[in-house]
Order: structure tokens, then sequence, then C-alpha cells
């Protein structure tokens, strides 16, 4: 999505606020009250932008901030948000233009609707996703949580979500040479070849005394495919789900075992409320596709 799209998106909603969503059709019918709050948020709306461009193909990131910036605003100023007014076009429109709902964020932990979640693609998936028990060894799996809790000042005493970039020869110090040809051939299996390159991020998760129902709401990924490597099972909570209009999945996350998922199938993160979790993730997103001719 492009900078210029989206201006010209405010510039309308601007220009004519009670009769515009941003494209042709008039939706909306605003009060006169209404009118005059679009208007002294058409700045905000603005900035969003701004940070949309800077996060590049991130956008997500822009819309969950959006989101929870106006439902600031509702507890703080008591109007509502509905499907029929300018905040909510504008995130709509972020979702549609790059078919993405999530980063994973951990977040206040809600039951959702899955329809809520696939709505705005028209489109319901069932639940698809492989997992393969026994790739890493559980010592190979306590190195790579040693080298995590290394990279974290304080690691003992700092809670929450933590995520790091890695780079191949930094997990490969990690595992023996083959844990990683197992690991590259199920790259391979799953189709991640396809991609002209892929991420290696490392995750902690510790259940934070404070927000003791932050999870990983039901969600589609931004990116194309997802490996995770679960390196321990000593937490409680934090558990991996799928889930689809008709039922949710819990695969059993054992030290060592790999899932692999992409985006069009919906899952979450229930909250952990004891311990750490420590995953390893391998990414690739749609834009690195290879071209075939």
């Amino acid at each position: 999505m492009k900078k210029d799209t989206l201006l010209k998106l405010v510039k309308l909603v601007e220009a004519n606020p009670v009769q515009t969503d941003g494209f042709d059709a008039p939706f909306q019918n605003l009060e006169e009250d209404g009118m005059k709050r679009t208007q002294m948020k058409l700045n905000t709306m603005k900035q969003i932008i701004l940070l949309v461009e800077e996060l590049r193909d991130s956008h997500l990131v822009a819309v969950q901030r959006l989101m929870s910036m106006y439902n600031r605003w509702i507890n703080e100023k008591g109007f509502t948000l509905s499907e029929h007014t300018v905040e909510a076009s504008l995130v709509n429109f972020l979702l549609q233009g790059n078919r993405m709902l999530d980063i994973g964020e951990v977040q206040p932990f809600e039951e959702r609707s899955l329809l809520d979640i696939v709505q705005p693609f028209k489109e319901l998936k069932p639940v698809k996703f492989a997992t393969h028990v026994g790739i890493v060894s559980v010592q190979s799996c306590q190195s790579l949580r040693d080298a995590i809790d290394e990279r974290i000042p304080g690691s003992g005493s700092v809670c929450g979500d933590t995520k790091q970039d890695w780079t191949e020869k930094e997990a490969k110090q990690h595992i023996t040479p083959e844990e990683w040809l197992d690991v590259q051939k199920l790259l391979e299996f799953h189709g991640f070849s396809a991609f002209s390159e892929y991420t290696i991020k490392a995750r902690r998760w510790t259940c934070d005394p404070e927000q003791p129902n932050d999870g990983i709401n039901v969600h589609l990924d931004h990116h194309a495919k997802v490996l995770q490597l679960a390196l321990n099972k000593d937490f409680e909570g934090g558990e991996l789900f799928y889930q689809d209009d008709q039922r949710k999945c819990t695969p059993r996350r054992e030290v060592g075992t790999c899932i692999v998922h992409d985006n069009t199938v919906a899952h979450g993160v229930t909250p952990v409320t004891s311990g750490g979790r420590y995953a390893l993730y391998f990414l690739v997103d749609e834009k690195n596709r290879v071209k075939t001719k």
C-alpha cells in the first residue's frame, strides 16, 4: 500500500466526512457532533499514515495501534466506534488492501468470533497445520534458550514478551549439523524454498504478574508461512490453538517439535500463567516469493 493512496483516502474523508468512506459510495450518516469529532481526528489519522509508511510491510501494527488509540478515546470521550465511522473505514481499508490481520502481538486475551477475523476476506479456511516431533534435541533446545536469555539484560527480572532477530549462523551454533539439516528439509517440504529468503526470530514470553490475562488473540498471520520450533514446555498456559468455523485444535507442543502453518489458518495462544514460553521461528514473506516464468 502506498502512502499517497492513504493520503487520498484521508483527503476524501476530510472534504466530505458525511458522504464518503474514502471511495465512491456514500455510507455514513454522522450527526453534527460526529462531524465535528471526525474533523478533529483527521490530523491523528495522518500521523498514523506516516507510521504505516515507516513500517512498510508491517502495516497491521499501524492498524492495531490505531484501534487501540480509538478505544482509549472511546473510554475517555464517551463516543462509540462502529462500522459506520471514518476510522473504522480506514482500518478496513488497511486490512483489505494488505490482506493481513496480525503480527502475533501479546495483548489482553479475549474470545473472538472467527467471522470477525476472516470476514474482510470473505473466506473461511479449515484448520490445517503440520506437527513434526523430535526434530531438535532437548539439549539443543536448552542451548537455544540459554542464548535467548543471554541477550536480555537483567533476564531474570524481565517479564512479558521479548522478540529477537537471529541469523542462520547464530542459530546453527546451538544445534547439531544433523538437526539443522532436518530443519532445512522441513522448510523444503513445506514450500519455504519458493521464497528467496527467510528470517529467523527467537521469542521468550514470560508471565507478567501485572498483566496475567495477556495472550495472543485468534488471528491470521501476515507472514506467508511460519515454522515454529518449540524450545520448552515447563510453563503453564501458553497453548497454541488453531480454529475454524467448526472446531478448535490444540497441537502437542513437545520440546524440539516443529509446527508449520500458513497465513490462511486462524490461530492464537492462550495467556502464559506461569513460567516462560520459548520458541524459534522461521518466517517467509509474500514479497520474497520467487517469480516463476
